[in-house]
């Protein structure tokens, strides 16, 4: 956070990624987001400098750029810092996916971008200077950055964190800390919520104290019913309530937040009929077999103050009907574009619709019904 933070100070456009592993594979997708972002300058610690130094220069093109560690630096070099005068459309900073697929694609995010999403998560959360978080997601990554880090920091609340290497090896540690800290506020995906249910025992629920998270968004994946149903049953003799869950959507390429649950709301789940849903129908069901729950992701919170940032785009080529509600269709919020034209920024457009079977990148199913956006792969 303090090499990002330094970047935003200093008016230069910040590139966050991870550490790579010892995969080589690793480095060369590190490598690669560098030559795409025509990276001046590389970022790290004195402790990991000539690792990076060495294994990153085997994968660039571009073999020029500094790498500087930021616990070396000066202190005294901050009296020559001159405030740079930032608008609103001035590019703040390059948001890489993960590359799971395939070579990582950058986003950009604008200054206007920030604070427009930064404005839709404190109306969305109800979050104010009370507001305590604690978080474990990586710092690299959209969820991590801006929807604790900088969101704590927009409304002036707290943030605790500690390493995702942490909640992994022990999935408890993350409750504990929402415990002691009284935590309001706690972002994770679906399957952080799995872990906790097969890893954290009666007897450890019953010395946590969760009645003060309030918001328990669930995000990044598909949100089960199953999941939120039964991780409320377990840990409601700890305090846990069944209207703190909070499922939600967004994507890099809307800056994060683009839906959610109001806050005040109680997940809303909807059983429809599985085969229909194959051929792109949404037909509710009462019935057991044959069919699957969706669970809602809420509604859009627009910001009057930026219309022109808040861009809706119904796509009428895929329609869904449903048997009840007539037909849905499928919701895109635009952040302001993906990356430069190289060989890595032109390999898919995340909002192009092709034309065989219609299918939508990303692979991301969304209905609308009753207000509301339910996703599910697809």
């Amino acid at each position: 956070m303090v090499a990002f933070m330094g970047c935003l100070y200093a008016g230069v456009v910040a590139v966050p990624t991870a550490l790579p592993g010892r995969k080589s594979r690793d480095w060369e997708k590190t490598a690669a987001i560098a030559d795409d972002a025509r990276v001046a300058v590389v970022l790290t610690v004195a402790e990991q400098h000539d690792v990076v130094s060495a294994k990153l220069f085997e994968h660039l093109r571009d073999k020029s750029l500094a790498i500087l560690a930021t616990d070396d630096v000066r202190e005294a070099l901050a009296d020559l810092w001159v405030p740079s005068d930032q608008r609103a459309d001035a590019l703040a900073f390059l948001q890489y996916t993960s590359g799971s697929t395939g070579m990582p694609k950058g986003v950009m995010v604008t200054h206007g971008n920030l604070i427009h999403n930064q404005q839709m998560m404190r109306r969305a959360y109800l979050h104010d200077e009370r507001t305590v978080y604690v978080s474990w997601l990586p710092l690299f990554h959209d969820m991590g950055l801006i929807g604790s880090v900088l969101q704590s920091l927009y409304v002036g609340g707290q943030c605790h964190l500690m390493t995702p290497v942490a909640f992994l090896q022990q999935p408890l540690r993350w409750l504990q800390a929402i415990s002691e800290l009284k935590a309001t506020t706690s972002f994770a995906p679906n399957f952080a919520y799995e872990l906790c249910l097969r890893r954290i025992t009666e007897e450890q629920r019953d010395r946590l104290d969760l009645s003060h998270w309030r918001l328990a968004l669930n995000g990044a994946e598909p949100v089960r019913a199953e999941t939120l149903e039964r991780f409320a049953e377990y840990f409601a003799p700890c305090g846990f309530k069944w209207r703190s869950h909070f499922p939600a959507y967004g994507l890099a390429e809307g800056t994060l937040f683009v839906s959610g649950t109001g806050s005040e709301e109680e997940p809303y789940i909807v059983r429809v009929d599985k085969a229909a849903l194959q051929n792109h129908r949404v037909v509710v069901s009462e019935a057991v077999e044959g069919t699957q729950c969706l669970v809602s992701s809420g509604r859009p919170t627009p910001i009057r103050k930026w219309p022109s940032l808040t861009r809706i785009i119904w796509v009428a080529a895929r329609r869904m009907r449903s048997a009840r509600s007539g037909s849905g269709e499928v919701v895109w919020r635009l952040a302001t574009g993906v990356r430069r034209r190289s060989p890595v920024a032109r390999s898919v457009h995340p909002f192009a619709a092709k034309k065989m079977g219609h299918t939508f990148e990303p692979e991301t199913l969304a209905s609308l019904r009753m207000g509301g956006c339910s996703s599910q792969d697809g």
